[in-house]
């Protein structure tokens, strides 16, 4: 419509609005508030079509409707500016015309609401001129306004269709998240129900007034009223933080940019922030009457009546005021005067827009103590109050166009939290001393005077100037000297820096200008190069240095200057990283006098001006930077009369294809080496004598350029040998240099802008060097040492903080809760201890701020100062101090209100009651005496001290594990060492000096030891763990196993896990070492094994040598993989020489960092370049260390910011003073970077010991004990699931490590780290002497000596105890007792490793008031103390193992316990388990008839997790009573299992109506039901939509339930378990509605099905597209099911066993199901024939008892076959022709084979040769008697058989007689074999090392030690064993 409009007859009269204007046309856009107007209008404007049709302006208008700010912004782009102020209506008008006369234009006037329609008059009669085709876009939500304004019929927007909002939101919602399909879809169902609210409008899919919004300006306000904080003081100013929150605004689309920079907010989400600051904000205005409510602390003014704002006065504690209108001057005077005498809380005024045509301010403002924020400009003030500096918290004053402010008040310099002046330059230069605003961002210039106080050197403090800084009079600076004290070096936020002479001074200093350029250097990081250089006359000498921001040099140097650089001699570039073009000067003349040019460095650089230099001489071409210029595609020299020659190494330039040498007379001849032979153009003129050598054939440079394929000499065309046609076209003109040496110079300063009479130059950023690049060495024997025993270094180098937010949040939030104002005023007068306590309480409360300020500025940070540091401690002391109180007042309080089982109604009696509680004795009160008087010394100095803490933070922050075998990350770099190790693995059953290459295992030919050594964190583990998982190796191992050993070099434990594949299990805690040994030997007798042993330190060898020689027996080629920081360990174990680790080379590790640091983000090409020099200075830090690598790396990539990446690298934890030891300073800084809690989380991890393991939710509940984790109190978030949180982060961080049975582990750099940064408060005692530092906290007991235990009792402030030994178990309890009577402050108590004699706890433990976590898991403890009960504060109970008979009474009081591990026995002897209200899991709960054992106690247990298992519900009464456990209530519930007792008789439609009361909450993923006794399912199950996030259903033993629930319109269930149940059909009903069924399944399981007998599809519906396994067990009677209708399913595994005869649907699936992998076919004894040849991917194949089972096809197209056992299938090669299975087809993948005689008797037909197999058992072979020779030859083919069964076979007389040739065989095994009287008369081979016999007594006499005939045949073997007696073992 709109490109068409200016063809249109009638255009501008199709609506009566504007009729009389048929040039203009009006079309409106009409719709509700966020229907999309706005964006639609943007749709179009910003339409190419549009574009290139219209002239475009877009103006938002909203409800004010001012025609002068309209023309405004139609003319200038902008409403704002200098024009307000100074141009009249008439000049508005005609500038209009001006712009818009005969133009055919597009206005867009954007959300209009002005229904009067006078000033669209106005203005449409303004915009008349326009050419024919011009429009107004009009969007506004008014039909009003659309019929008064428009000329065309309204485009009326209506909400979008249901799909294209679905697509709309889906987009906004998901973005590009690649999620997993399950969640995706579940978020999609919830996505739906979300949509249906939202009624099609597209903002509230996503997430715009008049009013325009500067982003700066409206950050200053938040930063003025305390909105931003920074969380700690740091490099990160409060701009950048607001600049971030703005962002994030905007983002989420609270803000909408505008094309200006500026932004707008739509109505929608005005009404929004309207909403949501009813009581606080307020705007005033005309036309809508509104009561400013008496809470109100913001108020804006748009009203014109002044008696509104008169009202003001009387809301004193307004902080903001805004006027948005011009009032009278003398009037709004008085009122303004009146405002601020009496509204002190002021903190932002702004005056902008009143325009007052006052000269001065009211004095009263000079009594503004808060005021922070003031805005005056555009106003006629002339004068500011003389007691103006009275405003010390002014922040920013903006005086912007006050052009009548001739003078400032004396003192502007004491402003001194001013950080934004905004001024006229004139009068920035008014104010006195500006150098003491040190905390001044911008100061757009400065004028230097001789005048005290304007002097150069007021710069010096001005550090945090950002943006551009313009230098005037820089003649007023004496020497270099004074220009130095500027110190502009150290302004590194400065973009741009300008210095400037006054241009017509008539002084010629030279060379005292150049000095003084010199003295002004500027920071490395500046952006633009701006001062004019080329302007002056006699400068000679231009360096230009290390300026990596610098991106152009460019016209804005050379300005108007003509010649430019007219004395420019010499010419330097060097270092300038960014730098990627170099401008010419546009046909003037340009560098006439140059003679050297250098560039050195400038890799990106891609143009340069060389063709436009106009010298007559240049002599020098540096050659260094040609020779690396990598893109140089064009080379020109020109009018050079001086150049004598051409670089040497001009044919080493392989990049260049065309070069031009022009008015160059010097040069005689082309270099000797000649020119690049990929030079594709030569152009050389007027140069004589160079012509004259290179004439075609005759001149004797000829040949070097004969291969050219164009040549141009003195314009005429030469033809070469070569002639191709060439373009000509020239690339881009580049002279780039890279690794040249720095010439000497001199000077080595940093000049800007130098005038008239300089003659030599330098221009240099400042560059950062590094620091000095050390050798990482950490000595091994430093490395093995415990981090537990804290260095002197450690101490030395101060305090680390460690209280935290935990203490701010957890202490004053108990005393606010003491403090309640009701409680205390309620009691009576006369007790005086209430006065006391409550005076006591208010200071403590009082000083608690100052407290937490201090603590989150220590927080984590090395203290060096040591009275700082004792100061610290002392106020550590006091805060646990004030935590202990505290929590024993709420203790108290507890008891108190569990005892009293009475309604308390008055808050007086409670309060009461609670005082007579609280203070029981004098010595409570003088303890809570004492602590408020240390907190009142400590707090005298506390705000001197938390200024030193800030300063020095400032200078800081200005910005073991356990492992397995499963890999987590790509690795890189380590290639080189893998193969090595691989070749090793994979050769070494060959090699015949395997095992004894070195004197450590020479004893034991057949083990191999390879060590892998080098230093923490260099990457063993990872490589050790890339060799473990290579499946070259997983297939040449028969058995592999990982163990991390670790320092503890337990032998039992490693041989526990090698052969049980775990070390801690209850089943095995009483075999003896003996026994666990033999049975290692076992397990690895003549097997091929690969160990891996992770973190090996035993350097002694002795538990070595044991477990060396109990792994003797393994077959030759088994390897152990050792991993460890000690060569000395690597001497002792091995046998081989170590692969030893050293660091990542440079690129490897770069490569690492980059991908941890950026991942996959895909950045700005700018920030990307600017990241990656930072990174690699960071990256070089880290000594090529892949652990510090991944730590930093994920750190950095949390913020991809220029600034927060300088921070980390310019931190001081790269200082030599804080490289403690082996702790990294990268993962330093990485902790230093966590939060508070994070550190105390983290920190408090050291005090378990090297090579612990982990356990997430015990460590988590451990974190909760101590109270470093406190979620917000009105949150929803558990403590649990933030303490989980803040694991996954740690862990996320690589401060944990996650191992394959979800447990954690740690590096033991990580914790190092965690030891130093809590070497005084957390310790973990062992047997080597240490001292336990007095202020410890947390203490952990490995040591075996019960006197080191009994010395813990004098610290009595300990709050966590764990004891990981085992003690005599008498002594120990005394020392337990003791322990237990003296530290009363223990919040975490684990005894779990303990066994103690007694069968009870003492009774000591009942009054440890702070206790929160106990754990008593398999010490043998019966009993517990009577009084347990009392320990209210209790949250974690652990009685794992532990038998009780009898349980304590009272265990429901402990009212804040909320995990107890207990088995289900334990749990039942809880009475009214119900009133522990805060549990959140209960594995089992066993329902009885008896009171406190009723179903009802589950009713309040509304917080239960995980899952729930509800036994004996025959003892459920009816529906209510199941009703009353609530378990729809129970949201956080995963699983449920309901079950009665089996032997019930059944109660019908009781059990119906009893589960029907028992339904569960819509959340639950797994549903488990047996013996259930109804006759249908309950409703809960049959509804749709209602369990829709159920995964797991499993229905057992429901002896009624004939017919099933339906199951297949459940979404994500995912398993599917159906067992004994009566049904007999399963069809449409087990698929419900779902138009697919079964979306989900991937396993489904039907079981002991006695009356099924048939399965249905799902009448054309997909169903089960997901299935992988399909089992059927026990279906007798099953005669059909739709195996067949599977086509679409991946399944991977079918089981038939004991199943009825499906018929042909069983050999019709096996021909589709080509993913299958294993079948598996039971007792299938119906006559069906199967082919097989299908089956590609098959991989296991199990055959039993199937009589009559044939086999079409055969075996041998299995090509991936490893595992076959048939046994019983007489018919199996029945319908098999022989001869059809020979040819090329094997099993060649066989390794496991068990048959019986069919597949013997036709072996080479049936099996071939199997080239893999390496065990094969003959089981089962009744007909066999003996071998015939076509089996004897197969036998011999079997080359790598290793062992070989003959088992069950009672016919067999004799083995296969040429049994001694198979020489792979290593075990021979003859079980149950009667009949066979002898070993073959060649015996067996030699390769045997153990022989078994049992069942065969002929042959076992034979065989008998010395004596059977039979005995030589076998005396060589190493073991042999006879009817279960090992008769030899060697």
């Amino acid at each position: 419509m709109l490109l068409r409009l200016d063809d249109e007859p009638d255009f501008g009269s199709k609506g009566a609005g504007s009729s009389s204007y048929p040039s203009l046309g009006v079309l409106p856009i009409v719709g509700i508030g966020g229907v999309g107007k706005t964006a639609l209008a943007q749709l179009i404007y910003n339409d190419e079509r549009v574009a290139n049709h219209f002239k475009r302006k877009w103006v938002y208008v909203s409800d004010d409707f001012k025609l002068k700010r309209i023309f405004k912004e139609l003319i200038y782009d902008s409403p704002g500016g200098v024009f307000e102020n100074n141009i009249s209506s008439a000049a508005m008008l005609k500038k209009l015309k001006d712009e818009f006369k005969d133009k055919r234009f597009l206005i867009v006037l954007d959300d209009v609401w002005d229904e009067t329609g006078t000033t669209w008059e106005e203005l449409s009669s303004a915009l008349t001129f326009g050419a024919k085709g011009s429009t107004i876009l009009l969007t506004t939500q008014s039909p009003k306004v659309a019929e008064i304004m428009g000329t065309m019929n309204p485009i009326h927007l209506e909400p979008l269709e249901e799909h294209d909002f679905g697509r709309l939101f889906e987009l906004c919602a998901f973005g590009d998240e690649e999620l997993e399909p399950d969640l995706k879809a579940k978020l999609q169902l919830i996505g739906q129900q979300i949509l249906q609210k939202l009624h099609g409008l597209p903002l509230a899919g996503r997430h715009w007034e008049a009013y325009v919004f500067q982003k700066e300006r409206l950050v200053q306000m938040w930063i003025a009223q305390g909105f931003i904080q920074s969380k700690s003081p740091g490099r990160m100013s409060l701009e950048d933080i607001g600049s971030q929150i703005f962002d994030e605004l905007a983002d989420r689309h609270f803000f909408l940019s505008k094309q200006d920079g500026g932004y707008m907010m739509h109505d929608l989400i005005r009404e929004l922030a309207v909403c949501v600051s009813l009581d606080e904000c307020c705007v005033v205005n005309d036309d809508e009457p509104v009561e400013i409510p008496p809470t109100v602390r913001h108020l804006t003014f748009i009203a014109a009546k002044l008696d509104a704002v008169r009202e003001v006065h009387k809301f004193r504690k307004v902080r903001t005021l805004i006027f948005f209108h011009e009032y009278n001057p003398r009037e709004f005077y008085d009122v303004l005067e009146d405002i601020l005498e009496n509204i002190k809380s002021l903190r932002v005024l702004d005056l902008s827009y009143v325009r007052m045509g006052l000269k001065k301010l009211p004095d009263a403002i000079c009594d503004l103590s808060h005021l922070r924020y003031l805005d005056i400009s555009h106003t006629k003030i002339r004068q500011l109050p003389k007691s103006f500096s009275r405003l010390c918290h002014l922040q920013v004053l903006n005086v912007k166009g006050c052009f009548f402010l001739y003078k400032l008040t004396e003192g502007m310099d004491r402003l001194i939290s001013l950080r934004y002046f905004y001024a006229e330059p004139g009068t920035i230069s008014l104010i006195n001393g500006i150098g003491k605003l040190t905390n001044l961002q911008e100061l757009e210039e400065f004028r230097v005077a001789r005048k005290r106080g304007h002097q150069i050197g007021e710069l010096k403090h001005l550090r945090n100037l950002r943006r551009r800084l313009h230098i005037r009079n820089l003649e007023n600076v004496e020497s270099k000297e004074e220009a130095m004290e500027a110190q502009l070096k150290d302004k590194h936020q400065l973009n741009e820096v300008s210095n400037c002479w006054t241009e017509d001074r008539e002084d010629r200093r030279g060379d005292l200008d150049m000095a003084i350029l010199e003295g002004l250097e500027p920071p490395c990081g500046l952006k633009q190069l701006s001062p004019p250089l080329g302007k002056l006359p006699f400068l000679n000498y231009l360096y230009v240095l290390a300026m990596p921001a610098l991106k152009l040099i460019g016209v804005e140097l050379y300005e108007n200057a003509d010649p430019v650089f007219p004395s420019l001699e010499f010419l330097k570039l060097e270092l300038l990283e960014g730098c990627e073009e170099w401008s010419e000067a546009h046909s003037r003349q340009f560098l006439p006098r140059l003679r050297e040019l250098h560039i050195y460095n400038c890799m990106k650089l891609r143009k340069a001006p060389l063709p436009y230099l106009t010298t007559s001489f240049l002599k020098v071409l540096k050659e260094e930077w040609l020779l690396q210029l990598p893109s140089l595609e064009e080379l020109q020299f020109t009018r050079s009369e001086e150049l004598l020659s051409l670089p040497a190494n001009l044919a080493n330039i392989s990049s260049i294809k065309k070069l031009e040498i022009s008015s160059c007379p010097e040069i005689k001849s082309l270099p000797e080496n000649g020119l690049p032979m990929l030079l594709k153009e030569l152009i050389i003129s007027q140069c004589p004598s160079l012509i004259e050598r290179c004439r075609k054939d005759e001149g004797a440079d000829w040949l070097k350029i004969a291969h050219i394929p164009y040549i141009r000499i003195d314009d005429q065309e030469i033809e070469s040998m070569t002639r191709v046609s060439c373009s000509g076209a020239a690339a881009d003109h580049v002279c780039i240099g890279a690794g040249a040496e720095h010439d000497d110079d001199d000077n080595w300063g940093n000049e800007l802008n130098c005038k008239k009479g300089s003659r030599r130059w330098h221009f240099q950023g400042s560059f950062a060097s590094a620091g000095k690049k050390e050798q990482l060495g950490l000595d091994s024997s430093a490395e093995k040492q415990s981090a537990a025993r804290v260095s002197p270094r450690m101490k030395t180098a101060g305090v680390v903080m460690m209280v935290g937010e935990w203490f701010a949040r957890s202490v004053a939030g108990k005393v606010r809760d003491k403090m309640t104002e009701e409680a205390f005023s309620s009691c009576a007068d006369d007790r005086n201890v209430l006065g006391d306590v409550r005076a006591m309480l208010k200071r403590m409360e009082e000083r608690l701020p100052g407290v937490h300020a201090v603590i989150h500025a220590a927080e984590g940070r090395p203290i060096r100062d040591t009275s700082l540091a004792l100061w610290l401690a002392e106020l550590k002391d006091a805060a646990y101090e004030a935590d202990d109180i505290l929590d024993e007042f709420e203790l108290k309080e507890l008891r108190s209100h569990l005892h009293d089982s009475s309604k308390v109604t008055a808050l007086a009696s409670s309060a009461l009651r609670f005082l007579e509680n609280l203070f029981v004795t004098d010595d409570e009160l003088r303890r809570l005496g004492k602590l408020v008087g240390d907190l009142d010394d400590i707090c005298l100095d506390i705000d001197r001290k938390k200024a030193e803490l800030d300063e020095y933070n400032g200078k800081d922050n200005s910005a073991t594990r356990e492992t397995s075998s499963f890999l987590h990350d790509e690795v890189i770099g380590r290639d080189e060492e893998r193969n090595k190790i691989l070749d090793i693995l994979l050769s070494s059953a060959h090699d015949p000096d395997f095992g004894d290459k070195r004197a450590g295992s020479s004893s034991h030919p057949s083990l191999g030891v390879l060590p892998i050594v080098g230093m923490g964190g260099v990457g063993k583990t990872t490589l050790a763990q890339l060799v473990y998982n290579d499946q070259l190796v997983a297939d040449h191992f028969e058995l592999r196993r990982w163990v991390y050993v670790s320092d503890d070099f337990n032998l039992n434990k490693i041989v526990k896990e090698l052969v049980y594949d775990m070390a801690f299990d209850p089943r095995f805690d009483d075999i003896r070492s003996g026994e666990i040994q033999a049975k290692l030997q076992d397990a690895t007798r003549n097997v091929r094994f690969l160990f891996v042993l992770d973190d090996v330190w035993d350097e002694t060898g002795s538990k070595w040598k044991q477990l060396r020689d109990a792994l003797a027996s393994g077959a030759r080629g088994s390897t152990i993989l050792v991993t460890t920081q000690s060569p000395l360990v690597a001497e002792t174990m091995g046998t081989m020489e170590p692969i030893k680790l050293e660091v990542l080379g440079q690129d490897d590790f770069w490569r690492l960092f980059e991908r941890c640091a950026f991942g996959d983000k895909v950045l700005d090409l700018e920030l990307a370049r600017k990241l990656e020099l930072i990174g690699r200075e960071i990256s070089g830090k880290l000594h090529g260390l892949p652990l510090a690598g991944k730590a930093m790396g994920s750190l950095l990539r949390r913020r991809l910011e220029e600034q927060f990446w300088t921070t980390i690298s310019e931190s001081e934890w790269w200082e030599d003073d804080f490289a403690v030891e082996n702790i990294l300073p990268s993962l330093g800084l990485s902790y230093q970077h966590l939060s508070t809690n994070l550190k105390q989380c983290f920190a408090y991890t050291s005090i378990f010991p090297k090579g612990h393991v982990f356990d997430k939710e015990r460590l988590v509940q451990m974190w909760i004990a101590q109270g470093f984790i406190h979620p917000k109190p009105e949150g929803r978030t558990r403590p649990e699931d933030l303490g989980s949180q803040m694991f996954d982060e740690l862990t996320n961080r690589y401060f944990f490590l996650p191992t394959l049975n979800n447990k954690h582990v740690m590096h033991d750099l990580m914790r190092d780290l965690a030891v130093f940064v809590s070497w005084d408060e957390c310790f973990v005692v062992d047997d080597e002497p240490a001292e336990i530092p007095p202020t410890v906290r947390h203490l952990a007991l490995r040591t075996t000596k019960l006197d080191a235990v009994r010395g813990v009792c004098k610290f009595r402030k300990l709050r966590t105890i764990i004891l990981l030994n085992e003690y005599d178990s008498e002594d120990f309890y005394h020392v337990l007792e003791e322990m237990l009577e003296n530290l009363k402050s223990i919040r975490v108590l684990d005894l779990s490793n303990i066994r103690m004699g007694k069968k009870k706890l003492p009774d000591a433990i009942c009054d440890l008031p702070h206790l929160r976590f106990l754990d008593l898991s398999c010490t043998k403890t019966r009993h517990l103390p009577k009084s347990f009960s009392r320990i209210c504060h209790l949250q974690v109970l652990n009685l794992n193992s532990c038998r009780f008979k009898k349980m304590a009474e009272g265990m429901n009081r402990l009212i804040k316990l909320r995990h107890l591990y207990a088995d289900a026995e334990t749990i039942s002897l809880i009475d009214g388990i119900g009133k522990l209200t805060e549990l959140q899991e209960l594995a089992e709960f066993r329902v009885t008839r008896k009171r406190g054992h009723q179903i009802g106690e589950l009713k309040e247990l509304r917080n239960l997790r995980r899952r729930l298992t509800i036994q004996n519900l025959e003892n459920v009464e009816n529906k209510e009573e199941a009703m009353e456990a609530k378990l729809k209530d129970k949201l956080h519930l995963d699983s449920l299992w309901l079950n009665r007792k089996p032997d019930i008789h059944s109660a019908g439609d009781r059990e119906k109506e009893i589960l029907e009361g028992l339904e569960p909450h819509c959340n639950l993923k797994e549903l488990r039901i047996q013996h259930y006794g109804g006759t249908t399912s309950p409703d809960w199950l049959v509804r749709n939509q209602h369990l829709t996030n159920l995964e797991s259903v499993y229905l057992n033993n429901c002896a009624r339930c004939e017919s099933l629930p339906p199951l297949g319109q459940l979404p994500f269930l995912k398993l599917l378990h159906l067992m004994s149940l009566p049904v007999k059909r399963i069809g449409a009903e087990f698929y419900g509605d779902a138009e697919q069924a079964f979306p989900s399944l991937e396993t489904l399981k039907f079981e002991s099905l006695k009356e099924w007998e048939e399965w249905s599809e799902a009448d054309g519906r997909q169903f089960l597209a997901r299935l992988r396994v399909l089992h059927f067990y026990d279906c007798l009677r099953l005669r059909k099911a739709p195996l067949l209708y599977l086509t679409s399913s991946p399944l991977v595994e079918l089981s038939l066993k004991h199943c009825g005869d499906l018929g042909s649907a069983l050999p019709g699936c096996l021909q589709i199901l080509s993913s299958l992998n294993q079948l598996e076919l039971y007792h299938y004894a119906h006559r069906t024939e199967i082919c097989l040849s299908n089956l590609s991917e098959l991989r296991e194949l199990h055959l039993y008892h199937c009589p009559e089972l044939s086999l079409h096809g055969g075996l041998r197209s299995l090509a991936k076959m490893r595992d076959m056992e048939t046994e019983g299938c007489p018919k199996l090669y029945e319908t098999s022709q022989p001869g059809q299975e020979y040819g090329e087809r094997e099993l060649r993948s066989l390794c496991h084979l068990q048959t019986d005689e069919n597949l013997i008797n036709n072996v080479w037909f049936a099996l071939g040769r199997l080239s893999s197999l390496r065990n094969l058992a003959l089981h089962s072979c009744s007909d066999l008697v003996s071998f015939t020779v076509e089996q004897e030859e197969w036998f011999q083919q079997q080359t790598s058989l290793e062992h070989l069964q003959f088992l069950n076979c009672p016919n067999l007389q004799a083995l296969p007689t040429s049994l001694a040739t198979v020489s792979s065989i290593k075990k021979l095994s003859i079980g149950n074999c009667p009949k066979i009287g002898s070993l073959p008369n060649s015996g067996v081979p030699m390769s045997v090392k153990e022989v078994r016999i049992w069942g065969c007594p002929s042959l076992s006499d034979r065989c008998r030690k010395d004596r059977g005939p039979d005995w030589p045949k076998i005396d060589h073997i190493p073991r042999v064993c006879i009817d279960d007696e090992i008769i030899q073992m060697t």
